[in-house]
């Protein structure tokens, strides 16, 4: 039975960073991040009856032939989805979480309450193909969670308690407690194949973070390296912002910059600086094994970090822009170091 005590800590583990922190965990929700999540991770589970009940309807229809993923013409009922993170850049106070081997006390910053903006929406009715596609996938996605729930531990709970366990304004009926992974520089420096690297300095933005992290996985990367004035990894926004990459993307949070880019080098990977000074733009550089810096999305790279890149380098900019989005940088920088790669040639 979920107790009082028990909704007020899971409460603190999806508003606090250092609660996170301490405790090792924290909290994801809605049914594509559940079948998603490593089995081995996951601590605890909270479902809905309505949940686990239009998941049991999807499954009595496919029985009887009315396949969501078949010709059927009645359009599946869609499952309330989290709409993506909305804050404004810089705006996120939180520390990144210390992982094992870069531990440090906590720090009094780590109390501060997140604030929540993200509002999940049901889908409209369905009017376009694209539309029925996505609705379809949802509803198979649920019933594909309501399949797993079925030989897992669970806890049935009742929608004003879940409403209490989530911080989206329409929850999605299942949420899950999950062990936090944690990796070493090795795992990243040592990754077999061409090694791709992003070191993050104090991205404040969920949603940039998140975005960085998908896009890392999808461009190959070997991992992320990230300053502890980054955003939470862990906060429920930049969690969903990743779509899942958080469980497969290796991070490491570091408390001393100048060393870990130290162990970069060290291991034989070229150190690249996207920078306003940059003295070539990206795509005149031919990436083999390479790191990129990529700095605050206000300030850009501190002067001390910047000086200890080998190479500056720069995306060419129209109009009377200066810089742009952090996670769009380092997407196209990702990019074209996957693009190289791929083909064999600059």
């Amino acid at each position: 039975m979920l107790t009082n005590a028990k909704i007020k800590e899971i409460q603190k583990l999806t508003e606090k960073s250092k609660a996170r922190r301490e405790a090792g965990l924290f909290v994801i929700e809605g049914p594509r991040m559940f079948i998603e999540t490593p089995l081995e991770w996951i601590e605890e589970i909270y479902v809905t009856q309505r949940f686990l009940d239009n998941a049991d309807s999807g499954l009595l229809g496919r029985a009887e032939g009315s396949s969501v993923d078949g010709d059927s013409t009645e359009t599946a009922p869609t499952s309330p989805s989290s709409a993506s993170p909305a804050s404004s850049e810089g705006d996120s106070t939180e520390t990144a979480p210390t992982s094992p081997s870069s531990a440090s006390p906590a720090s009094s910053e780590g109390d501060s309450t997140e604030t929540t903006s993200t509002v999940s929406t049901s889908a409209s009715p369905a009017t376009s193909a694209g539309s029925v596609e996505n609705s379809h996938s949802d509803y198979s996605t649920s019933i594909r969670a309501s399949e797993m729930i079925t030989w897992m531990n669970h806890e049935v709970v009742t929608e004003e308690q879940m409403k209490k366990l989530t911080d989206t304004v329409t929850p999605q009926g299942i949420l899950c407690v999950v062990r936090q992974p944690s990796y070493t520089m090795e795992d990243i420096i040592n990754h077999p194949g061409h090694r791709l690297i992003m070191i993050l300095e104090d991205i404040q933005d969920p949603g940039n973070l998140g975005t960085i992290f998908r896009t890392a996985e999808g461009a190959g990367a070997s991992g992320i390296i990230m300053t502890k004035g980054c955003a939470d990894l862990f906060n429920p926004k930049v969690v969903r912002s990743t779509m899942g990459s958080i469980y497969r993307v290796p991070f490491f949070v570091t408390d001393d910059i100048e060393q870990t880019i130290s162990l970069v080098k060290n291991a034989q990977i070229e150190v690249f600086a996207a920078h306003l000074k940059g003295e070539h733009f990206y795509d005149e550089i031919e990436y083999k094994d390479a790191a990129f810096l990529i700095g605050n999305e206000g300030r850009g790279l501190k002067d001390s970090t910047a000086s200890l890149a080998d190479t500056y380098i720069k995306i060419p900019m129209s109009g009377e822009l200066e810089s742009l989005n952090a996670s769009m940088a380092a997407g196209i920088l990702m990019y074209e170091h996957n693009r190289q790669i791929r083909t064999g040639h600059r």
